[in-house]
């Protein structure tokens, strides 16, 4: 993460426009490379793409401190870009959606297929232009080892922005709360370690988690959501939950990182 690769699948609508902005943000605090990829289904459109995207290499010739470069690819967007991500060595994924309230939830489905296909995090955010700072990151996690699989990269941002992280646990009772308060210790020391403040949330528990975490949000007027994914939980932070995250009507964009990849990963390196 010191040299970082930021790839931005950019289909040129408004909301990849904005995903490519949030990574210029991200860039400019450690000299990343901003890499904008898109992808066509003929090769007879890659021509007219390329001058689209030269044409914007050429609007921020001016941005002395940004490193830009654009690529096209002649393919589908859902494999090729995570196949792309892992081939630049992508530390991050910032990817823009786009369409209607009723799209959304399509929309988001397509680019948790994404983030199933990769070990490579994921900022996934929806149409409209985010604040240029991250002062705070909500981070629910519970009593699961892979619901804390994405501290690791969270800390990461918080460290280059000063960011506090605000640790949400979840638990339905005793054991769960004493298995949740074990990973908290773990996430406490990995922040630690970084430098990062934390701090540890006890919501009311009156509504529903989900509820409830979204008003905490909102009162910490939270500029990041970092969650796990992980398809085989039995944890509410499956498909349902990162699906309404990424739907959520703060607009708040969301870092999420496919725990089964990653652990795999990392067992294949051991």
């Amino acid at each position: 993460m010191k040299h970082p690769i930021y790839l931005v699948p950019f289909d040129f609508s408004e909301a990849t426009l904005s995903a490519m902005e949030y990574c210029f943000e991200l860039a400019e605090y450690n000299k990343g490379l901003v890499v904008l990829l898109h992808v066509v289904k003929r090769k007879i459109e890659k021509k007219a793409a390329l001058e689209k995207l030269q044409k914007i290499e050429s609007d921020y010739e001016h941005r002395k401190d940004l490193m830009l470069t654009t690529r096209v690819l002649v393919g589908e967007l859902y494999d090729d870009i995570t196949k792309a991500s892992e081939v630049l060595g992508a530390s991050l994924v910032v990817m823009g959606t786009h369409g209607a309230k009723g799209m959304q939830r399509i929309i988001g489905s397509h680019a948790l297929k994404m983030v199933t296909n990769t070990s490579v995090p994921f900022i996934i955010m929806q149409n409209g232009k985010p604040k240029k700072m991250i002062d705070n990151i909500v981070l629910p996690f519970n009593y699961e080892k892979e619901s804390i699989q994405v501290v690791k990269f969270a800390g990461h941002i918080a460290k280059q922005f000063n960011s506090k992280i605000h640790m949400v646990g979840y638990y339905d009772d005793q054991w769960t709360y004493d298995r949740m308060r074990r990973q908290e210790l773990m996430m406490r020391e990995q922040l630690s370690s970084d430098g990062v403040d934390c701090e540890l949330v006890n919501l009311p528990r009156v509504d529903s988690y989900e509820d409830e975490l979204r008003h905490y949000a909102h009162d910490v007027d939270a500029d990041l959501i970092a969650v796990t994914y992980f398809n085989d939980s039995i944890f509410s932070a499956t498909n349902t939950f990162v699906q309404k995250l990424l739907e959520n009507d703060l607009y708040i964009p969301v870092l999420t990182v496919n725990a089964e990849d990653l652990i795999l990963d990392l067992e294949l390196s051991v």
